[in-house]
């Protein structure tokens, strides 16, 4: 809300319910009324009235939200959980001892942040506050020091009777401890997966919820019981499972459908599962707080009340009142959704399938409406959506098209992963056919034009990239003969897009293979790049990346993607002959998004080109100068900007990535000799001025300009206190994530670089 006019801001809200639990939560026995839950991308809340108020925490130090899982609160004071950099990175273990007030890594004894692994869950021993339990590490100081468990993986759970902790070894494996986790015994080998587990502390019987389905362990026996289905006629998809520690027959358990909304996320049972009851709110839906969670993936009852805690996703946290004395179920079949058709995928496949009958015999596949001309609010035939997270929009724009009258447009709202496709009916292993595209981005998105082979069941088993776009890029057509791997039934051809922005596809045609892979508008393919290449196309990821070592960057689970992009940069680059190329990570490649203005005005005009790629190392920069970068040109300059992403995982120390800072300038001299190289120090980053990062951050810099002192025709720049406020912190103002620069940053960015850039020019 604004009082004056809208000129200031302030918060003035009661709270916002939308928000993903990051893996498991637990309550304290030594304080049930204090629970600390950590999110996946909205970092952390605690409340010690059992719910009533919350407190927000920036428990990461990102203020942007950070990646949070396995939270636990052992009492007003101290909470934990596991930190991560990104959705699959490495996570540590991050702990308050003052209520949320600081927030620190924990470090083991070699003095390195402790890497955890093992279940994404978190809780204390119900006797003994000090001693914790994060993912697969044990603390008995209260999280002051920690050791990896020898024979268990995470721990779930405990018997409110005995005091005895119930865990998981490896994927499956049901273990239990007597002495408060300093060892472990088997109990049975669950036969496959354990995500979840609970425990009837007056029968001894113990539930796993795993690979879909709700196994019960008694009397020495493995039985799945039976669960309610949903409106589609799927069974319940059992991810977590817990026992009211007041009433253990009761047993609630959870699972989202993931692909669509389920009418079975959330079911009861007062009996130990003979008979349940669907708590999942369907239709009529009501306006306002009390439709009930859906797609579940976390339950816990507290302890004292008796409700359960609920986790839907990003449909918020819910409780559930416990069941009225006396309440009854029926058994699993009755209370299943009465079952309805699943609306068709693809409403228009009849019409199609004729037509691309007759053609597969020639193995060219049929294709409707690529040049997005047939349809009103969305093309025509391009009809699949999928959104693995976020949401994306698709429509017929026809203001942005490559030709014709409209293009195919996906918007991703927030940070998003998704994308639209067309269905290929027919589509047999070994079909070889030609495809091409025109492919446009905005934003900071990531985009990939693809054919995505399909078993029978339409389960993809291949990635068959075309084209890949990055952020700003106006159009570009891509040309990619390819063949369909063994499994293939059917694909689809589809626009695929990581982050937040726009993309746009147009100009989508097939044809009968012929041999022909070259694009008539980027000139040398990624094939015909590569055979001119010095390094091999693609290497296995080393867990461990000396800085000095050249290797390729790899993009989620498609390392042609970001192969594909460098060799972009590296034509283009050939095209262009610029004067000034900028090599560096995404804060040189942000020139393109965040920085554009500044960059238009000032470095555009003096010749600039911006070779930069979000993510990268000094090991993707050496790897792409011996690639070729930089052959054949005579820029006047080479401004380099590297190191941050060596810190993130930094297995051989400050000076080794400094070693490599330098490698890269040499590699540079050595390609084009008569250029000057300004070397850019790393930026700060994080919030405040004593977080560990800034430390390791003077260090490298202080290294590399030692380094570069005695070096001919290269300069070091320190810009990094530019971007400081008097003590030392950064404002989010500026950089919101405390790394990115926004507008702001990057006009201050400009206005010192632009200087340094032209006096080395004039020289």
């Amino acid at each position: 809300r604004s009082v004056d006019g809208g000129k200031t801001f302030h918060w003035y809200n009661n709270g916002y319910n939308g928000i993903m639990l990051g893996g498991g939560m637990n309550f304290s026995a030594h304080a049930p009324k204090t629970v600390f839950l950590a999110f996946q991308d909205y970092n952390s809340a605690a409340t010690s009235d059992g719910g009533a108020t919350w407190n927000y925490f920036d428990s990461s130090g990102k203020g942007w939200g950070g990646h949070c899982y396995g939270g636990h609160a052992v009492d007003d004071q101290t909470y934990f959980y596991g930190d991560a950099e990104g959705w699959g990175d490495p996570r540590r273990i991050r702990i308050t001892h003052d209520a949320g007030k600081t927030w620190e890594f924990v470090k083991g004894a070699d003095g390195k942040e402790i890497n955890l692994g093992g279940a994404n869950v978190s809780i204390s021993d119900p006797t003994d506050p000090n001693i914790l339990f994060c993912y697969d590490q044990r603390s008995a100081d209260k999280g002051k020091t920690w050791a990896k468990m020898a024979d268990c993986d995470g721990v779930f759970t405990y018997s409110p009777a005995t005091k005895v902790l119930f865990g998981r070894k490896g994927d499956g494996v049901v273990v239990r401890s007597k002495d408060k986790g300093a060892t472990w015994e088997t109990v049975s080998d669950a036969k496959g997966h354990a995500d979840d587990i609970a425990v009837n502390h007056k029968t001894g019987a113990i539930f796993v919820a795993g690979d879909e389905s709700l196994k019960r362990y008694a009397g020495g026996k493995w039985e799945n019981i039976e669960l309610p289905a949903d409106q589609f006629g799927s069974k319940l998809r059992c991810v977590t499972v817990a026992t009211d520690p007041r009433n253990p027959d009761t047993v609630y358990v959870g699972g989202p459908r993931n692909v669509y909304a389920t009418h079975s996320t959330v079911a009861r049972t007062t009996d130990g599962g003979k008979t349940w009851r669907n708590l999942t709110v369907t239709s009529p839906l009501t306006p306002g707080m009390n439709n009930g969670p859906h797609e579940v993936s976390m339950i816990r009852v507290h302890p004292q009340t008796g409700e359960a805690w609920v986790a839907g996703q990003c449909y918020g946290m819910w409780r559930i009142a416990p069941p009225a004395p006396g309440e009854t179920g029926t058994t699993a079949a009755l209370a299943s959704v009465r079952k309805t058709v699943r609306p068709a995928i693809f409403p228009n496949a009849a019409k199609l399938v004729s037509a691309q009958k007759a053609a597969i015999s020639k193995f060219v596949i049929a294709l409707s409406n690529g040049d997005m001309e047939a349809g009103t609010d969305t093309p025509n035939d391009w009809g699949e959506k999928w959104e693995g997270r976020g949401k994306i929009a698709v429509s017929r724009d026809t203001t942005n098209k490559k030709s014709g009258a409209a293009s195919l447009k996906l918007k991703t709202t927030g940070d998003t992963q998704g994308q639209t496709a067309q269905l290929v009916f027919d589509a047999p292993a070994g079909a070889t056919f030609t495809i091409s595209g025109a492919v446009k981005s905005k934003g900071n998105i990531k985009v990939n034009f693809a054919v995505q082979p399909r078993n029978d069941s339409w389960t993809p088993v291949g990635f068959l990239q075309v084209g890949y776009a990055q952020n700003d890029a106006d159009w570009q057509t891509f040309t990619k003969t390819v063949t369909l791997p063994e499994g293939s039934k059917h694909a689809a051809i589809i626009l695929y897009v990581e982050g937040n922005g726009e993309a746009w596809l147009d100009d989508v045609k097939v044809s009968a293979a012929s041999g022909a892979t070259a694009s008539a508008e980027t000139g040398t393919t990624v094939a015909a790049s590569a055979a001119k290449s010095e390094v091999p196309e693609y290497q296995p990821q080393p867990e461990k990346l000396d800085p000095v070592t050249p290797m390729h960057g790899f993009w989620a689970d498609y390392p042609t993607a970001w192969l594909g992009y460098a060799r972009s940069l590296k034509d283009g680059a050939q095209k262009e002959k610029p004067q000034i190329v900028f090599i560096g990570d995404s804060i040189t490649q942000n020139w393109k998004d965040a920085g554009k203005a500044d960059w238009d005005k000032r470095f555009a005009p003096l010749g600039g080109y911006n070779a930069g790629i979000g993510g990268d190392k000094t090991n993707q920069i050496l790897w792409r100068i011996k690639d070729g970068l930089l052959d054949g040109l005579s820029p006047k300059l080479v401004v380099l900007a590297i190191g941050v992403n060596n810190m993130w995982r930094n297995d051989f120390g400050n000076a080794r990535i400094a070693e490599g800072t330098e490698a890269a300038i040499k590699a540079i001299q050595a390609k084009v000799p008569t250029a000057k190289v300004l070397v850019i120090g790393i930026f700060p980053t994080q919030a405040t001025a004593d977080n560990g990062m800034r430390g390791g951050v003077k260090e490298i810099n202080a290294e590399v300009k030692k380094r570069v002192a005695t070096m001919k025709n290269v300069r070091f720049a320190d810009l990094g206190d530019k971007f400081l406020s008097a003590d030392g912190s950064i404002s989010a103002d500026i950089m919101p994530d405390f790394l990115h620069p926004n507008a702001k940053g990057y006009a201050i960015y400009a206005a010192n670089l632009e200087p340094l850039v032209k006096e080395m020019l004039a020289k």
